[in-house]
């Protein structure tokens, strides 16, 4: 425990000692900034110091010194000195140094730092490398948290889009497009600070709960002075990159020039990039000082090694309800700001790079929020009615109502436009859902209804005549078009070499096919998310557009798979490769053929060239193009194609029935002439 204390003040000691030597050694003075000079509202823009040093704490942190140091306590309480004196001695005059050479180059980005100091090779050289690490630091960051709230999410029982990865990873991600371009104190300087705040308390009550408990006690490092690694890995180097966020990070360099864009003065910069660095390495120290206290090497390797499970885990022994929320927040929110920054990042790395000007992004984005909820109350549906009083039989009657509800989000950017080159990116996604409310009411004195349950698709041809194959139904309360199968509970022997159909018993009164019996609703045909994006660049008289589309949140039947694979009704040379194997004998329609319809498609690619042309009376220019049509398709599914018929409501919704080919890929090349 003594040896954490000297630690900690070592580290508060270093802020006000050694952070003054670096501080006079650079000689900040009185020169306007460049938030002052330039001030384009976008990415220089005057902060409070307070807010400065809360995003800076942020951006450099995220959940580096708590992963990294949890990580680190594997080793024993010897990663103490290695927090501590990395910390002083290296990671804050790092950050403090690259964040003022920003400072006094107009708030240029590091790669250009580089330029400035080494030379323009080396400036190349971190160009690509800085623009390459941030994209793969930002996708990290969006990957990570969209995984842990799908846990959570599926920790709390629930299912569908919300427990995917994917639909996720989409809001993530339009997030991160969204605060990538707004200016600075829109989101990052109004939210930033608070999830800074958050970061600091978490660290503080751990702290507390391990000083305030007497079953934890911090070991001393005299005392365990070597590695104590579980699986005997040695501290050099290991140990040194394991934590390095906690002692000296090069990303921290590619975020300092956000905050140096944001300085009322030079002097601040003590504060702001010293003081954040050491303020991540008391954060730092007391998370590694908490795996040390809480666990045996052993233990924590058990744990995941410190990650997100081991949060939880510390939060919840040192804190009780409120630590869970606080983890939950910082496994999430913390690498989420970590990631947009690191966007931001990137994105300023190319404008320095292509000298792109970001005064005017308010003329290059364009960003629209749709929301519609519309109940139609007049269906028009044919009724069973008494004869008399009616003349037949049927009649057709405007009496059902549905619900469409939706949100739609469209976005279009052009973040880069110069003489020579354009990039031009318009994304949308649209979620969507429907309920049928009522098929019934009163029409001329006389109450009419609709079946409960009816047919929209099912399986039919060879084979298909036992009544039960029906598999997509219109129900009242459900949306419109629903799988409303039996559960298969796997495959059962025949007693003939063959396999059929496990079917559940779902109401306990034996196994009945039938409508309103052991039937539950399976998913629904229709997407409940759809995804379309379209982005071009050009480059002189080159040009490349990429369209892109998406459905997400809906399931195909895999009526193909079913007959192919069926062994009962087809020789064995008209069945797919596995149907041997499975020696399916039944074609009953079960829930067992099918699968999520999720995909991403590649609908066409187009590069062109505009062939320069002297002038002529006649020919205004020529353009050369070459089209790849149906690119390709990324999905789970593992019928033929996944863009079967999943929107118009007909006899093959949801359902790839033997009827349906993949998609045909085309290839194009055409000569066009403007006269």
């Amino acid at each position: 425990m003594f040896s954490f204390l000297i630690c900690l003040a070592l580290l508060i000691g270093g802020y006000f000692v050694y952070g003054k030597v670096v501080e006079k050694t650079f000689g900040p003075d009185d020169r306007e900034t460049p938030a002052v000079k330039i001030n384009d509202g976008v990415d220089y823009v005057v902060l409070p110091e307070w807010k400065l040093f809360m995003i800076q704490l942020l951006n450099i942190a995220g959940l580096g010194p708590i992963f990294g140091a949890l990580q680190g306590a594997l080793w024993g309480p010897i990663v103490f000195l290695w927090i501590t004196f990395g910390t002083i001695f290296a990671g804050a005059v790092h950050d403090y140094f690259s964040g003022m050479m920003s400072e006094r180059n107009e708030g240029a980005s590091i790669s250009e730092i580089a330029g400035i100091y080494l030379g323009g090779a080396m400036k190349n050289v971190m160009r690509v490398f800085s623009v390459v690490l941030l994209v793969m630091v930002g996708t990290v960051f969006a990957v990570g948290p969209a995984g842990l709230i799908v846990t959570l999410f599926k920790q709390g029982g629930h299912t569908g889009i919300v427990a995917t990865t994917l639909f996720w990873l989409i809001i993530v991600l339009l997030y991160y497009f969204i605060a990538t371009f707004l200016s600075i104190d829109k989101i990052i300087g109004k939210i930033y600070p608070l999830f800074g705040i958050c970061l600091i308390v978490m660290a503080v009550g751990v702290a507390i709960g391990i000083f305030a408990n007497p079953a934890y006690t911090i070991p001393e490092i005299w005392s365990h002075f070597g590695s104590m690694h579980p699986s005997g890995t040695p501290i050099w180097s290991f140990m040194f990159i394991t934590v390095a966020c906690g002692a000296i990070s090069g990303f921290h360099a590619t975020q300092s020039p956000l905050m140096a864009r944001c300085m009322k003065s030079e002097k601040q910069g003590h504060f702001v990039f010293y003081g954040a660095m050491v303020s991540e390495g008391i954060i730092a120290l007391i998370w590694a000082a908490a795996g040390c206290a809480l666990y045996t090497g052993e233990e924590l390797l058990a744990l995941g090694g410190g990650g997100s499970t081991a949060v939880y885990d510390v939060c919840s022994k040192t804190m009780g309800g409120v630590g869970i929320a606080l983890a939950m927040l910082g496994v999430i929110a913390c690498p989420i700001t970590s990631g947009d920054t690191a966007f931001r990042s990137a994105r300023l790395v190319l404008a320095d790079w292509f000298h792109i000007d970001q005064h005017n992004w308010k003329n290059r984005l364009l960003l629209s929020v749709n929301y519609y909820n519309s109940k139609t109350t007049d269906m028009l549906y044919n009724y069973r009615v008494s004869v008399p009083p009616f003349t037949y039989n049927t009649l057709l009657a405007n009496i059902g109502s549905m619900r469409n509800s939706g949100t739609e989000i469209s976005v279009g950017i052009t973040p880069l436009k110069t003489k020579d080159m354009e990039l031009n990116i318009n994304a949308n996604i649209t979620f969507q859902k429907n309920k049928l409310l009522s098929l019934s009411g009163m029409y001329n004195g006389e109450y009419v209804s609709a079946s409960e349950y009816t047919v929209i698709a099912g399986l039919n041809g060879a084979g298909f005549h036992g009544g039960y194959n029906n598999i997509v139904y219109q129900i009242v309360g459900q949306p419109l078009g629903v799988f409303y199968l039996p559960h298969c509970t796997g495959l059962v022997p025949d007693g003939n070499g063959g396999y059929t159909y496990g079917i559940a018993d779902l109401n306990g009164g034996g196994v009945n096919l039938e409508d309103g019996e052991d039937r539950y609703i399976a998913g629904q045909a229709v997407p409940k998310t759809l995804l379309g994006s379209n982005i071009s660049f050009r480059y002189k008289q080159f040009d490349v557009s990429l369209q892109v589309n998406g459905a997400f949140g809906h399931k195909i039947y895999n009526g193909t798979s079913l007959t192919y694979m069926n062994m009962n009704s087809l020789p064995d040379y008209n069945v797919m490769a596995e149907a041997l194997a499975r020696m399916i004998k039944d074609q009953t329609a079960t829930d067992y053929w099918l699968e999520d319809g999720d995909y991403i498609n590649f609908d066409y690619l187009t590069v062109g060239y505009y062939v320069p042309l002297k002038s002529t009376k006649f020919l205004r220019n020529m353009r050369l193009a070459f089209t790849i049509n149906n690119l390709g398709t990324i999905s789970g599914y593992s019928g033929l194609t996944p863009l079967v018929n999943s929107m118009t409501v007909d006899s093959t919704l949801g359902v790839d029935d033997k009827r349906t080919y993949p998609l045909s890929r085309t290839y194009t090349i055409s000569l066009s002439l403007n006269f």
